[in-house]
């Protein structure tokens, strides 16, 4: 979910920011640790991050085919999956 909140003048921040989480915290039965790789930027290409857009049997199948294909990582400035064996 994504959403932006724009607090009129003279309203309270806090007033707002409690409501979100009240909306965070009744979507939380649908919510998962995934993410999109359109909100995965350059400072977020940390390994665990960028795992968390792949669903784990897709991440092991780009990481294959990365070992193959990239074995010493020359493609890596990007949402960077490493070869599983460094070459």
């Amino acid at each position: 979910m994504f959403g932006l909140t724009v607090v009129p003048p003279g309203q309270e921040v806090a007033d707002y920011r409690d409501s979100g989480r009240e909306l965070l915290g009744a979507l939380r039965p649908w919510l998962h640790d995934m993410t999109n790789p359109s909100f995965v930027g350059p400072a977020d290409t940390l390994d665990d991050r960028v795992k968390r857009v792949y669903e784990p049997a897709v991440y092991d199948t780009l990481q294959t085919v990365k070992e193959r294909y990239d074995p010493h990582n020359r493609f890596r400035l990007n949402h960077n999956i490493p070869p599983r064996f460094a070459a």
